[in-house]
């Protein structure tokens, strides 16, 4: 049996042989988990370079760790050989969840042990009991939140927040859900939850994007609720005009020709005061690697959470792994994605390119990785009529078609949209739009 000391090295040599075990690392244990000061600095410095660079390199790690002698409190070890040693204890990256497991126990353990040794003092000796009491406190609500960081939950405490949760909603309080702020698709889905992955399905040039951003500026703007979007597809400055044209409702030549009628310059300043106190941030590094991106979202989660993360799109990302074809390649990014969703516990709107049948049907071959791993997949449509000839599609305002064709929380069902190219936003379709076609 690997003793507690075995165990710390061993997860800080997983971190060091691939960096895919981060994600794991940091979700089950923290620095203070671990009973060697300076294997907790280790691990820290090991996150902290991954997030910053992507990479859990040796020597930039090494070079991490020489940069912090203060913490380093025993001068006399060699770091190279610190770090040599710690790859060497580990047998296998792939037993990271085995040895993170062991670490977060060991601590639990310890910490309990503080605290009856504490409630003994306490007792036997008869002065400072206060401080005493305050110190046994402390320590057992370290010991409940170690307990609590396992993965088992006994049914009692899963009903109170199954209760909870049906009374928020009853009473219109739903603050798990994040609103599309587009009520057909809020009625369909009921929205975004938590620790969920939805995937947004179209064919090129659906508007796909628009449309994320706009549930982007509604989150955001409307609901005050903080958004990262990551774009793959577009720069930041590109997204923020789109958002701005949204928010204003300026018709998109006028923007791209800079020429803005009166009220057109109103409105723009209006929309530019709102999203500039928005709590929403882009990043638009391209290409991203999925495994980066999980790992830096989950870092910035800690400082601020999201409300929201929306990923644009799922094809767009890179993988540190090879992968013998397209296929497997996005089922793993979107393995990824919902790993991100759970393990930070916010919901996940990520972006899909799809090609669809004369009859209407999903045809791309990854789409059953991406469903299969998506908790909802909600596809959107033109009309039937010009799905195969889209340049035959009205100019101003074209009928988008919903369909929710998976969805592991309630019923699939469907819904219809306008979406009003001039200013590439959606609304509801009204009685009368029939006349744009």
């Amino acid at each position: 049996m690997m003793r507690a000391e075995e165990a710390e090295k061993a997860l800080l040599g997983a971190m060091l042989r691939d960096e895919k075990a981060v994600g794991c690392a940091r979700t089950r244990v923290s620095k203070d988990d671990f009973s060697d000061l300076g294997n907790g600095i280790a691990f820290e410095t090991i996150v902290d370079v991954f997030d910053e660079t992507g990479t859990t390199d040796p020597v930039m790690v090494q070079q991490a760790l020489c940069g912090r002698p203060g913490e380093w409190l025993r001068d006399d070890v060699d770091t190279r050989g610190f770090i040599v040693d710690a790859v060497d204890s580990c047998f296998s990256a792939g037993n990271v969840e085995v040895y993170a497991y062991m670490v977060a126990e060991a601590a639990h353990g310890r910490r309990l042990g503080q605290a009856l040794e504490a409630a003994q003092n306490a007792l036997a000796g008869g002065k400072d009991i206060e401080q005493a009491q305050d110190r046994l406190r402390k320590l057992m609500d370290r010991v409940k939140e170690g307990a609590t960081s396992t993965t088992t939950r006994d049914m009692g405490s899963l009903i109170e927040e199954v209760d909870a949760r049906v009374e928020a909603r009853a009473t219109g309080k739903d603050a798990d859900y994040v609103k599309t702020g587009l009520f057909p698709l809020d009625r369909i889905f009921h929205g975004f939850v938590p620790g969920r992955l939805t995937i947004l399905g179209a064919t090129s040039g659906t508007g796909k994007t628009a449309l994320a951003t706009q549930i982007a500026g509604n989150v955001a703007v409307v609901q005050g609720k903080r958004v990262l979007i990551i774009s793959a597809e577009m720069s930041a400055t590109d997204l923020c005009e789109n958002a701005l044209r949204q928010l204003a409702r300026v018709e998109t030549d006028r923007v791209g020709q800079g020429r803005f009628t009166q009220s057109d310059l109103l409105a723009w300043q209006k929309a530019k005061r709102e999203l500039v106190e928005a709590p929403l941030v882009v990043d638009d590094t391209a290409s991203p690697n999925v495994e980066a991106v999980v790992g830096q979202t989950i870092a910035g989660m800690k400082a601020t959470p999201y409300a929201l993360v929306i990923i644009d799109y799922v094809q767009l990302l890179s993988s540190r792994e090879p992968f013998a074809t397209e296929t497997l390649r996005v089922g793993h990014i979107a393995k990824e994605l919902k790993g991100l969703a759970r393990r930070a516990n916010v919901p996940v709107l990520a972006l899909s390119q799809i090609t669809i049948s004369d009859d209407g049907q999903v045809k791309t071959r990854w789409a059953s990785e991406v469903e299969y791993h998506a908790d909802a997949l909600l596809v959107m449509l033109r009309d039937s009529r010009y799905e195969g000839n889209k340049a035959l599609e009205p100019d101003k305002v074209a009928r988008r078609i919903f369909r929710v064709s998976k969805n592991r929380f309630g019923p699939a069902r469907g819904a219809m949209l306008a979406f009003e190219k001039t200013v590439m936003s959606f609304r509801e379709w009204m009685e009368g739009d029939d006349e744009e076609l």
